[in-house]
């Protein structure tokens, strides 16, 4: 009888190897990682791009996102295109600012661990990097206010802007 239990076992154990998880599959894991770095290329591209064609393309960000990709009339001079336009502005000036480029670095190593490319520590340097991310927002909007400069861009985003103001209100400029 014991001799018989160690059979169905193994089989059940062999079976079990050989059917691996869709989202383990080395293909999959390649793929899904390879999107990823070529996101934060394209993320990577945009950013830099609206830093130097943001103001020119400022009037046509105010458009909502289905009129402006589907009006073919309407051209920006963003190298990303329109969605990268579009993108840039939301992630930049409605989000963290400059430090928003701590968000591309983080889906590059996220993209490279996922095809087991470990380049850093990746727990270790995701918590440094969100931790840098808030930081360095509220830190230029803090420093830099969209009044003081007249420029087109939140260096510290809308959420360091705001929350530096909220800051200065409970504790003061200097504080």
């Amino acid at each position: 009888m014991a001799s018989k239990s160690k059979k169905p076992a193994e089989s059940t154990q062999k079976k079990k190897e050989k059917t691996a998880p869709f989202f383990m599959n080395e293909k999959f894991r390649f793929i899904l990682g390879s999107i990823i770095v070529l996101v934060a290329v394209y993320f990577l591209i945009a950013f830099i791009s609206f830093l130097f064609y943001g103001a020119a393309d400022q009037s046509k960000l105010d458009l909502k996102l289905k009129e402006l990709v589907l009006d073919r009339e309407i051209t920006v001079q963003n190298k990303a295109g329109k969605t990268g336009a579009f993108l840039s502005e939301l992630i930049i000036n409605k989000g963290f600012g400059i430090a928003s480029f701590i968000l591309v670095y983080m889906m590059g190593v996220t993209g490279l661990r996922i095809i087991s490319r470990n380049l850093v520590r990746f727990r270790r340097n995701l918590v440094y990097s969100l931790v840098t991310l808030v930081w360095i927002s509220l830190a230029l909007g803090l420093i830099f206010t969209k009044a003081e400069n007249g420029s087109f861009i939140y260096w510290g985003g809308r959420y360091g802007y705001v929350l530096s103001t909220w800051m200065s209100s409970m504790i003061g400029f200097i504080g």
